[in-house]
């Protein structure tokens, strides 16, 4: 009779495929990080979703539309 195999801490591994598998990172000024921080606590959302949905909004039919976009400002 063998033990059941313990289940280390943490949280279980997704599938393949299921997992976000790319980190992008950028840099920011300290004025840009201001106001994508601003922009994404008014839309009530976490930041980095704030982020994705601007550069690649979801496929019509799924989620909520696109927000209208704020000016950018040349840097």
């Amino acid at each position: 009779m063998s033990k059941p195999k313990k289940r280390g801490p943490g949280r279980p591994k997704l599938k393949s495929g299921e997992a976000k598998s790319v980190l992008i990172q950028v840099r920011v000024t300290p004025e840009e990080a201001r106001a994508i921080e601003q922009q994404a606590s008014s839309s009530r959302k976490p930041r980095s979703e704030w982020i994705r949905r601007r550069l690649v909004p979801p496929a019509p039919g799924e989620g909520n539309p696109p927000a209208p976009q704020a000016p950018v400002q040349p840097g």
